[in-house]
């Protein structure tokens, strides 16, 4: 038995010296222990156990996981029979205090360099996670196991993984481009998770878009599935959920010149690939030249609040608010006030 203390206050040395009073000196000979420090790299301390081994095989477990005495009984005659070097386990938590509820709620997360980790549980900020160096927060979105995650790429392809195969947000995760094949000149600008019926919003910075359902999206293959029509010089923008509601559903779309449009959002219409109708009117010139483009797209319900992020300041628009910014679809929209148009980031909250 191989302990790695990574200067824990968890009384570590204290739990050793207690198994000695109960097993005896002699078994304890059986058991290494050292101090090594993590500092947050998961991999490079796995690595150490490894390498302070002298044993056939190695099984690797965490502080807060309790592997069933039957599995360690087991688990050396299965690799022997089966003349295999690796057998994979599944975990399953059981955490006082963790319901069914919280067991099937993660969290998919994807960095700017398109790397993707999950976690479980509820209210976890992804931007505190780590990164790797050069990279940051992207993007994050919540989802139940039994749900279809769905990956877009900048050409307007999609992709999906089983969410139980990523990799865990306690290490800095692993690159879409080794489970993908990506064209060369794409990247991933986002994802969503929902079941086949689930109705998503696919638009691109040109201004274009339609709503679809994740089930046409859906492919096993590595290539991805065309879903978004896009040109040359035209970029897919993150993909939205559409909500269902009694209430009226409105699409807000904002350009990087600041301009703001909402519409009911079913005036978009429902397609299953292809380019899209006009979300918001960008003049061709200035879409060629680089001076205006679509950036930052939200679906929310009519009692919901349209906040409106610029740098350090938030204009948070309600109903009575957003009635100035109502308009058809395919129009120009109107500009957002000063200190407001450069925006960053569209999000909805609850009223």
């Amino acid at each position: 038995i191989i302990i790695c203390d990574d200067y824990s206050d968890e009384k570590t040395q204290d739990v050793i010296t207690s198994w000695v009073q109960q097993y005896g000196h002699e078994d304890m000979k059986t058991i290494k222990v050292y101090q090594r420090k993590l500092n947050g790299n998961f991999a490079a301390q796995k690595n150490s156990v490894i390498e302070n081994s002298n044993g056939d095989y190695v099984f690797h477990f965490d502080a807060d996981e309790y592997p069933h005495d039957i599995l360690l009984q087991q688990v050396k005659p299965i690799l022997e029979s089966n003349n295999v070097d690796l057998i994979w386990v599944p975990r399953v938590d059981t955490v006082d205090g963790i319901t069914e509820r919280h067991i099937e709620t993660w969290k998919w997360r994807v960095s700017e360099k398109g790397w993707v980790r999950v976690a479980k549980g509820h209210d976890l900020n992804a931007r505190d996670l780590n990164y790797r160096s050069g990279d940051a927060y992207s993007q994050a979105v919540k989802g139940k196991t039994n749900e279809s995650l769905v990956f877009l790429d900048s050409g307007g392809k999609t992709y999906n993984a089983a969410p139980h195969s990523l990799p865990s947000a306690r290490g800095q995760g692993e690159p879409l481009t080794g489970r993908f094949k990506i064209a060369e000149n794409s990247r991933f600008v986002g994802m969503v998770i929902g079941n086949e019926a689930t109705e998503v919003l696919f638009c691109s910075d040109a201004g274009f878009g339609f709503r679809g359902r994740l089930g046409d999206t859906i492919t096993k293959a590595r290539s991805g599935k065309s879903c978004l029509s896009v040109r040359e010089g035209v970029s897919a923008l993150p993909p939205c959920i559409v909500p269902s509601s009694e209430k009226t559903v409105y699409l807000a779309a904002v350009t990087n010149q600041g301009r703001l449009l909402v519409f009911d959002v079913n005036e978009l219409p429902q397609l299953a690939r292809g380019k899209g109708n006009k979300i918001i009117n960008i003049p061709k010139a200035s879409f060629s030249s680089g001076e205006e483009k679509l950036i930052l797209v939200e679906v929310f319900a009519e009692d919901d609040i349209l906040v409106v992020g610029a740098g350090q300041r938030h204009l948070k628009l309600k109903h009575s608010d957003i009635v100035h910014y109502l308009g058809e679809r395919g129009r120009r929209g109107k500009k957002l006030p000063r200190g407001f148009q450069r925006v960053d980031t569209l999000m909805k909250e609850a009223d």
